[in-house]
């Protein structure tokens, strides 16, 4: 088996919390989730975390994964491979999306996305700044093949 890709397993964000929908009637992926109050709860956490970062897993499935993530102004997630799929959505604040990859005139490309924006992430190595205290949905398609043996 080869090894896992880092964005196959997101425990490099730090401790995440699983959110309970507090619906008894709620089925697992059916949940209906306000992100605003989320949004809060992850950014409270940042506040409080000596790392800066805050996390709420909204859904994770074997094919899809929803993560809130809340970071504390000047907070970086390192530069880390490109998921198969994902977007990259402001919540409340403003984040920086960074390419590690340089272009072909060598520039290394990044984007401000200000809450409201969202954005494909890129297929490179890439890594985030909060720019101000912020928070973002991550919403990663997780390739179904990763866990096969070659």
């Amino acid at each position: 088996m080869t090894e896992r890709p880092p964005w196959l397993d997101i425990g490099s964000l730090g401790p995440l919390t699983p959110v309970d929908s507090g619906r008894a009637d709620a089925t697992p992926g059916t949940a209906v989730h306000n992100l605003e109050s989320e949004a809060r709860s992850a950014l409270a956490q940042a506040q409080s975390s000596k790392h800066g970062k805050g996390t709420r897993v909204l859904w994770a499935g074997p094919h899809q994964r929803v993560v809130l993530i809340a970071m504390t102004a000047g907070t970086r997630l390192a530069e880390h491979t490109s998921p198969p799929a994902a977007s990259f959505q402001v919540v409340e604040g403003t984040a920086r999306l960074y390419s590690a990859e340089p272009t072909h005139e060598g520039t290394l490309p990044d984007w401000v996305v200000e809450a409201g924006q969202i954005i494909p992430i890129p297929d490179e190595r890439h890594g985030v700044e909060a720019l101000t205290d912020c928070v973002f949905l991550l919403t990663v398609s997780l390739d179904p093949h990763a866990d096969l043996p070659d």
